[in-house]
């Protein structure tokens, strides 16, 4: 190959670096893909907050479907139902749509209501035959599809027995969710200002079943076994309610994928992250190799795995581990089992024997086994920061 040659597949090889350099600063500035990473990364750690016991899941397999959440919400907002509330419940669901909206719903219209489950196929029918007033709850927790004109049929319907339809809420399980309005015809619009969304979970403190209604009610001093499991309840529905926010976090992932040329961006991004383990360990190698005393030599494990062989404490053979991944460099300080660690039983524990030689930087590590420290900090630290003390410390108490 000529001169020329090499110069020209250097040329473009630098275009292609440049070029995927400026994809990927694109890309990570792109304000839709931070957003969609801070979604992401909050139902992450709102699942995690919400691992907490449910008895709903222990006794029934049915708790995703849609009956059963209605079941249970018209319990709570029966004034008959025998949960001790009496029209508490009924009152607060009226407060917390007025809080959502200027209707202005008057809760002594419903006095006498009764709350019926599957009424002319409603969910959930509260209505007061004295007064004829009425309010439809549509529930969609379970993300059913909507029925062609479906709130608007039920309107109609009331409308013609001769209620007052105050408020027709549509209950999805996030505020992503909204009423299909594509099989309306003109003349359903006149409801259109009566129906309320109300989430069942709001990740923008906006009004929501859950903090609004089911949390207040819960707080009630009346009954503590309901309140119990109610309380339990508004686990359930959270869990649930993160499962739906992954889904919706990946389908707005996906969409935004198909957009351009994000996703060839997007998997070489993935392909670099994947091998950035790798490049980490070798760094520290590099960095170490030729300077790692009180150890006799640095190499790399398993492509990921910066190890420091052989450092001798008062007759003690220990080693350091340098675990890399994405997130972590996982340090696990050593000394192997199979060569005489004796001496460490003399002194009570691992960390106090290396007390006793001035090494203190692992005091706060977790101890794994008797002659195991292991700590994660994140790859964000500079690596020097984090080795540079312990080697200093080291050779200290090998002198």
């Amino acid at each position: 190959m000529n001169f020329d040659g090499i110069i020209n597949i250097v040329d473009n090889w630098r275009r292609v670096i440049s070029e995927r350099h400026s994809n990927f600063s694109s890309m990570l500035d792109d304000l839709s893909i931070q957003a969609l990473l801070k979604e992401h990364s909050d139902s992450v750690k709102a699942f995690d907050k919400s691992n907490a016991f449910t008895l709903f899941e222990v006794i029934s397999s049915l708790y995703y479907r849609e009956n059963f959440h209605s079941d249970l919400l018209a319990f709570f907002l029966d004034p008959n139902a025998n949960h001790g509330y009496g029209v508490i419940g009924l009152e607060l669901f009226v407060e917390m749509i007025n809080k959502k909206t200027n209707l202005g719903i008057k809760a002594s219209n419903y006095e006498s209501a009764v709350v019926i489950r599957e009424e002319g196929r409603i969910d959930i029918l509260i209505k007061d035959d004295y007064t004829k007033h009425a309010i439809i709850v549509e529930n969609k927790m379970n993300n059913a599809g909507d029925m062609d004109r479906q709130i608007p049929r039920y309107c109609d319907i009331l409308d013609g027995q001769g209620f007052c339809i105050d408020a027709a809420i549509y209950l999805p399980m996030t505020r992503f969710k909204t009423p299909d309005t594509s099989s309306w015809r003109r003349e359903d619009y006149r409801w259109q200002e009566k129906i309320v969304i109300i989430p069942a979970v709001s990740d923008n403190k906006s009004v929501s079943l859950i903090n609004d209604w089911l949390d207040v009610l819960s707080h009630q001093d009346i009954n503590e076994d309901v309140a119990s499991s109610i309380r339990q309840y508004c686990y359930l529905i959270t869990k649930l309610s993160n499962q739906d926010m992954d889904k919706i976090s990946f389908d707005k992932l996906y969409d935004y994928l198909m957009a351009n040329d994000n996703l060839d961006t997007a998997n070489s991004f993935v392909s670099m992250m994947n091998d950035l383990p790798k490049y980490l360990a070798q760094r520290i190698f590099d960095l170490y190799s030729d300077r790692c005393f009180p150890f006799s030599k640095v190499w790399i494990y398993k492509e990921a795995d910066a190890v420091f062989e052989q450092c001798m404490i008062d007759g003690l053979y220990c080693k350091m581990d340098v675990w890399c991944d994405t997130r972590n460099f996982r340090i696990q300080f050593w000394a192997p089992t199979d060569r005489d660690v004796s001496i460490v039983d003399s002194y009570g524990s691992f960390k106090d024997f290396l007390k006793t030689k001035g090494v203190n930087l692992f005091d706060n590590y977790d101890v794994s086994d008797k002659t195991t420290l292991i700590t994660c900090i994140p790859i964000t630290t500079p690596i020097n920061t984090f080795i540079e003390p312990i080697l200093d410390q080291l050779r200290s108490a090998c002198q």
